[in-house]
């Protein structure tokens, strides 16, 4: 097998657990908080990463301490906002909503990193509007602000990808993920109480949802390697219908007009990308 097709294997297997990981933390948000959940995550998540450092020989050397530190702090913020709107709306739309990232790299590419706006860019910021609204207001009983918090995922996540783009020049994929780790941490240390209602079947829930998490780093980190971003980035759009399905066998609410939005969105997305 040759490492172009091995590599866009890894990208669609990263999207698998992607997708895994979202109903996983659905199915567990009942018991416990997104904070609680993100916290559980980022904890054994730094473990797997500091180890796999380690085990790999590589350098823990921070060549870009300013894009460290803020990839680290937009990058937590995305990912716990991500895990809190699962809480709140479907898991479905919350990672459609934040798979609306790139319309954000967009305009602060051209609003604060001198990056220009083509015409297709222009096409896909409007189609993804369009998208986000028919999402939000589709009829369904999930309250407005669920579906405003995953939006705000990808809100930051557009100023953390920026920053991602920077230090992929100077580090490694696992020295670009720790930040995010240990800001998450910090950042959802208050929950923290809510350990007291662990059972060692919920302990165990919320690790695989971390080592899920991982393994799809792991093999995003993999893929790209062989793979241009522009079409990794559009088979890794295959997250999103993927949860689409899997949230249909656990009774989540999906209005026609929740898929007219979905359709804007992926095609503004394939544009842009």
């Amino acid at each position: 097998m040759n490492k172009k097709l091995l590599g866009e294997l890894s990208i669609m297997a990263s999207a698998l657990f992607f997708a895994i990981t979202a109903i996983l933390i659905k199915t567990t948000s009942g018991a416990f908080s997104g904070l609680f959940i993100s916290l559980v995550r980022f904890s054994i998540g730094i473990i797997l990463v500091i180890s796999s450092i380690y085990l790999t020989k590589r350098s823990f050397k921070v060549k870009d301490k300013k894009a460290w530190l803020l990839r680290g702090f937009f990058g937590a913020i995305a990912m716990v906002l991500y895990y809190v709107s699962i809480q709140f709306t479907s898991s479905g739309r919350a990672t459609l909503l934040t798979y609306t990232y790139p319309v954000f790299v967009a305009l602060y590419g051209y609003l604060f990193f001198k990056e220009k706006l083509n015409i297709k860019t222009i096409i896909s910021v409007a189609l993804g509007v369009t998208g986000i609204l028919f999402v939000f207001y589709d009829g369904s009983h999930y309250p407005l602000y669920g579906n405003l918090i995953g939006l705000m995922s990808a809100v930051f996540a557009g100023i953390a990808i920026h920053y991602i783009k920077i230090l992929r020049e100077l580090h490694n994929s696992i020295m670009v993920y720790l930040p995010a780790c240990i800001f998450g941490i910090l950042f959802t240390l208050p929950s923290i109480k809510e350990g007291i209602n662990l059972t060692f079947y919920s302990f165990a829930l919320l690790a695989l949802i971390a080592i899920t998490v991982f393994i799809a780093q792991m093999f995003m980190s993999y893929g790209y390697k062989h793979v241009s971003p522009t079409k990794g980035s559009i088979i890794a759009l295959t997250a999103v219908p993927l949860v689409i399905l899997f949230s249909y066998f656990i009774g989540e609410e999906m209005k026609i007009r929740f898929f007219i939005g979905t359709a804007f969105i992926i095609v503004g997305l394939i544009i842009n990308r």
